[in-house]
């Protein structure tokens, strides 16, 4: 028996068999465990079913917190702490879907009770809400809401060019830049922090940016996805289970939060004092 509560091949628990991950792991188990650590506020960089440096730093961050043996294994008492964590029941099971231990809430969102933001988000938000319908296109100098003097936007896309055609004098965002946009609306410059893309604000290498757990979140925090086809994505939390973002199909709207796709949650210093 380990420290961290498993043999060296595998433990019991709840009538069911479960590996102990190690760095290298691969397969479902890692997929389940880097969606809890994401649940629980600790950034794994992405949920690709590999137990890699980036996640094994996420693990042991999150067992540190937890103050349990840090030793980047994965075994029955880490799922446990991080099932007992921030992240609620809920959360977890709809995360592990009962691999190792049989969380006895349904597999729903958490249900928060969140309509009520800070005045200054009320205020980045209320923005935010009126630039719904404005178009999407990723490509700089246009991102941070520039007007496209000719109609034309060209992204490049492994080797090719993607041409966004929209009419002369469109008003356009990408995802991040609708996101800096909006809280320059509050007087901050995400821009400042090397805050200017959604792998920026997912890995805060800067570390200016706060780790929020799924059951605190709240009204203006930025919520980044785990990467689709290679391209992440980041979006504003506006409370009642929804976002409000710019998406590439939609241009500024809002929608559900996509919880399955969840990989970090973070909050801008002071935003929701």
């Amino acid at each position: 028996m380990k420290a961290n509560g498993a043999t060296s091949s595998s433990t019991h628990h709840a009538g069911r068999s479960h590996a102990m991950l190690c760095l290298g792991a691969r397969g479902a188990d890692v997929t389940k465990l880097q969606r809890m650590l994401c649940a629980a506020g600790f950034n794994c960089h992405g949920v690709d079913g590999i137990l890699g440096p980036k996640t094994l730093a996420a693990l042991k961050r999150f067992q540190s917190h937890a103050r349990i043996v840090v030793d980047g294994k994965a075994g029955p008492q880490t799922f446990g702490a991080l099932q007992a964590h921030g992240a609620t029941r809920a959360a977890v099971a709809q995360a592990v879907g009962g691999t190792s231990f049989t969380p006895t809430d349904s597999a729903a969102p958490p249900k928060l009770d969140d309509s009520q933001a800070a005045p200054g988000i009320a205020g980045m938000l209320d923005w935010a809400k009126s630039m719904i319908g404005t178009k999407y296109a990723s490509v700089n100098p246009f991102r941070f809401g520039n007007v496209l003097w000719d109609g034309q936007a060209h992204k490049s896309e492994n080797g090719s060019s993607t041409v966004y055609q929209y009419p002369k004098g469109t008003r356009v965002f990408d995802c991040s830049g609708f996101v800096v946009a909006a809280y320059r609306q509050m007087g901050v410059d995400l821009l400042k922090h090397g805050l200017g893309t959604s792998s920026a604000i997912r890995d805060n290498a800067q570390g200016f940016l706060q780790n929020v757990d799924r059951a605190n979140l709240k009204p203006g925090d930025l919520i980044t996805y785990a990467p689709h086809n290679g391209v992440g994505h980041v979006v504003i939390y506006a409370g009642n289970g929804m976002t409000i973002e710019c998406s590439g199909g939609r241009g500024v709207c809002q929608k559900p939060v996509n919880w399955d796709a969840v990989n970090s949650i973070h909050r801008v210093p002071g935003a929701n004092a």
